[in-house]
């Protein structure tokens, strides 16, 4: 995997990650269930068109995203990029 794959991968766990913490009030404040679904089908709507801004398919990010749990040098990198 690239530089410039893992730079790619780090933008869109960020953007991830600030997609759930922006609609977490709203899951919490969900009156039902049908609700809390639309909730979360927009989130994987954000979520998806997120990964592929930086320009990775789902099946891209998912190899990378376990390239990174299983790497704790990838981890600690991509952290360090994230929080950048």
């Amino acid at each position: 995997m690239s530089d410039e794959e893992v730079e790619k991968f780090a933008a869109a766990y960020g953007e991830l990650r600030r997609i759930q913490e922006e609609h977490a009030g709203d899951l919490g404040e969900a009156g039902d269930e049908e609700e809390a679904r639309k909730i979360q089908q927009e989130m994987q709507t954000k979520m998806g068109e997120a990964i592929e801004d930086e320009g990775l398919s789902l099946e891209e990010y998912k190899e990378i995203f376990d390239a990174v749990r299983q790497d704790q040098e990838l981890t600690q990198k991509v952290t360090e990029m994230v929080e950048e």
